[in-house]
């Protein structure tokens, strides 16, 4: 199947199951609501694949009626491989061997500290690239803290919904916006997690 029928697939899909493009949920669909609209071949699912599009489409076959995959949804966004977030060598250099703007950890063999992307959706263009990115784009973060920070981008994303830093105990949930994530590059500052040292000096 080309690629521009997949796409024309998918956009339909999208306004069909009222998709939200921020966070890349919509409800589930029948494939009967593509008639009319779009002809989709009884096998054909190509569309859905990850290489398609960034958005997490979940197809599941009727129940008792074969294998053929007649519901669908959109459920977030698959993650990005760490290749595509690649880190200047001097960056890491200087980052790593900072405390951990959460813990105050200093690095050591029993203390590893990650070079953090401040941005944890990875949707600015010129931090991804190694000669337009600057130390200012990141933090240090022990690997327990960047591990809970994974999780809660995880769930941004998916959700649309920022973290809140009310969870760790701060009179604040945000600095800068509220709890939606617009969605544009700038959609994760004032989070606890965008900055942690920023945060703390904000409060």
């Amino acid at each position: 199947m080309p690629g521009s029928k997949n796409k024309k697939i998918r956009e339909t899909f999208f306004e069909i199951s009222k998709t939200d493009r921020q966070t890349g949920w919509g409800k589930k669909i029948h494939i009967s609501e593509f008639k009319g609209k779009i002809e989709i071949t009884n096998n054909g699912v190509q569309w859905i694949r990850p290489s398609a599009g960034p958005e997490k489409i979940k197809a599941w076959p009727e129940t008792g009626k074969g294998n053929r995959r007649v519901w669908f949804q959109a459920q977030g966004f698959h993650l990005q491989n760490k290749e595509d977030r690649p880190i200047s060598s001097k960056i890491l250099k200087i980052v790593k061997k900072k405390r951990c703007v959460v813990t105050l950890l200093k690095p050591s063999k029993e203390n590893q500290i990650e070079c953090d992307h401040k941005n944890g959706r990875y949707n600015d263009e010129r931090i991804k690239k190694l000669d337009t990115q600057t130390v200012d784009d990141f933090q240090p973060l022990h690997e327990s803290m960047n591990k809970k920070k994974r999780e809660a981008c995880k769930k941004c994303t998916n959700t649309g919904t920022r973290f809140d830093a009310k969870e760790f105990g701060y009179k604040k949930s945000y600095i800068k916006g509220n709890k939606k994530h617009d969605g544009t590059i700038n959609g994760c500052e004032g989070c606890f997690w965008y900055d942690v040292l920023e945060f703390r000096s904000n409060l």
